[in-house]
């Protein structure tokens, strides 16, 4: 159960930001509702907040526009993205600095489930004696999953290849790396790592180019040469897979 947290809710649709700050507010936060881009922006001013909810189409700043001014003056503020588009390329923009986004309506179950998610992932608890985080569901320190040479640490939403220093990643980098340690050695289809990202079912084209650019992302972090990837390699027309021993 992720603890209460204070969230800036961008939505022009006064019914739907009313909706939303109902729902977010009976799991126990905190929310500040906006109605537009600036509004969002001086409140991001005065308050601190953990976790941005942001309408896509605002009047005023646009949602890439506002995701844009958040990502550079706030780069540590996790976002979430609710979108009502279907367009490849919009989806791609919009997850360029969200952690994750919704396709609406979005059902009030997966707007907690999503919220929890991001919010527990971009929290990391002070460390006692040993850096590594402890679990808030046993209390002991979460066991880091390894496929081969390739690490990743659950609780705090990192990985490293080759022995490499550990690299933050954002939900959506880490969702997709997940599912392709948990098959390594086998191709992962394109829809199959996009559905965590979305509530919803992607066509084969929106989840291609979902998974090209946090690939690409991963690879950038990650491949000790981006250029020549030799642990996520590409599978054309089929997917990702993950190599743990390449030569």
């Amino acid at each position: 159960m992720v603890s209460p947290a204070h969230i800036v809710l961008a939505e022009d649709d006064a019914l739907v930001r009313s909706l939303c700050c109902r729902v977010l507010e009976r799991a126990g936060h905190r929310v500040q509702a906006c109605s537009d881009g600036d509004a969002v922006m001086e409140a991001l001013e005065r308050s601190a907040f953990d976790l941005a909810l942001l309408d896509w189409h605002l009047p005023g700043l646009s949602g890439q526009a506002l995701m844009e001014a958040i990502g550079w003056r706030w780069p540590d503020l996790p976002m979430i993205m609710m979108t009502g588009f279907s367009n490849e390329n919009k989806a791609v923009a919009a997850v360029q600095y969200a952690q994750a986004y919704l396709r609406k309506p979005v059902p009030n179950h997966v707007l907690l489930e999503t919220v929890a998610m991001v919010l527990h992932r971009s929290r990391k608890r002070p460390p006692s004696g040993d850096p590594e985080l402890l679990s808030p569901e046993t209390g002991s320190a979460p066991a880091r999953r390894t496929a081969g040479r390739v690490v990743i640490n659950p609780l705090c939403c990192e990985a490293q290849f080759d022995n490499g220093p550990p690299q933050s990643l954002t939900v959506a980098e880490y969702a997709l790396l997940s599912r392709l340690v948990a098959s390594a050695g086998e191709v992962v289809s394109h829809r199959a790592l996009a559905a965590p990202l979305t509530s919803r079912t992607l066509s084969a084209q929106e989840a291609a180019a979902l998974c090209k650019h946090h690939i690409c992302s991963l690879r950038a972090k990650l491949e000790p040469s981006p250029s020549s990837p030799r642990f996520i390699v590409t599978v054309r027309g089929r997917g990702y897979r993950l190599d743990p021993e390449p030569p």
